[in-house]
């Protein structure tokens, strides 16, 4: 069977070479490490969400994308797992990312990865998708006007968490550790909620 950490791993030098991640390959590494080990073994009837979300203007700074993230999080967890969130919660990374905008306001987004898992009945990948876009929608801090233009606030796509998809998962975990560590280290700084 193939080792997804160890495939996963092997695609960190193409991102090497690139200027952004030379300096930060290192923190890249350990971060890649961290989201394995929260993310956890294989299982080919788990799903990972895979989340880009961008929050309107007034919204846009670290704290109110920190809240939004926590509180996607729990929701799923309490809509798929049908239970009280004290009693289990879904294998959860995030990676806040900061851009600096014009005469230098910085706006961040998102990029999130919940793990389903050990969930009470079986729901099809649509299923899943239109539910997370519902909870990411009914939330103030997100323009649900925006969510039928071309580029919305909110995109939401799901990978089968088996070997089959290993180059995947490994290059979306990349992505997600390239980007905590530019302006800052969101991946160390309380990232984990479930650890």
């Amino acid at each position: 069977m193939i080792n997804y950490r160890e495939s996963a791993i092997e695609i960190l030098p193409a991102y090497e070479s690139r200027e952004r991640v030379k300096s930060d390959y290192f923190k890249v590494k350990e971060n890649f490490d961290k989201v394995l080990e929260t993310l956890g073994e294989l299982d080919q009837s788990d799903l990972i969400i895979n989340i880009d979300l961008r929050l309107m203007n007034k919204y846009g700074n670290y704290e109110s994308i920190q809240s939004v993230c926590n509180a996607i999080w729990i929701k799923t967890s309490l809509y798929f797992l049908k239970k009280n969130i004290k009693h289990g919660k879904l294998p959860f990374v995030r990676s806040i990312e900061e851009k600096e905008q014009s005469r230098g306001f910085i706006k961040s987004h998102a990029h999130l990865m919940i793990r389903l898992t050990g969930l009470p009945k079986q729901y099809h990948e649509q299923e899943v998708v239109d539910k997370v876009l519902d909870i990411c929608y009914s939330l103030k801090e997100v323009n649900s006007k925006d969510r039928k233009k071309d580029k919305p606030p909110v995109n939401v796509r799901t990978i089968p968490f088996c070997a089959d998809n290993y180059n995947r998962l490994g290059k979306r975990i990349v992505y997600i550790c390239k980007t905590s560590t530019t302006n800052n280290d969101p991946l160390a700084a309380g990232l984990f909620p479930n650890s």
